[in-house]
């Protein structure tokens, strides 16, 4: 399940980078473009060790069974 959870991640990024960015970036000449790519690509790395997995975050944003079910919230006191 984790694998098909990054790669949708990863085709939802190259579908933004394809249908948003490429366009644009084209346009304004080969070095602002590969410079903008290389930046991307940077950005989409630090996303995947930090924010990911954000299609499944979203989906599943309320439902807290999984992992919350035994943290203690009381404070101790010494």
């Amino acid at each position: 399940m984790s694998v098909v959870i990054n790669i949708l991640d990863i085709v939802v990024l190259v579908f933004i980078y394809c249908f948003v960015f490429l366009k644009r970036w084209k346009k304004r000449g080969l070095h602002v473009f590969i410079l903008n790519t290389m930046m991307y690509i940077y950005i989409c790395g630090v996303l995947y060790f930090t924010l990911m997995p954000i299609i499944y975050s979203i989906l599943h944003i309320f439902d807290h069974s999984d992992g919350y079910g035994t943290i203690n919230l009381i404070p101790l006191w010494i």
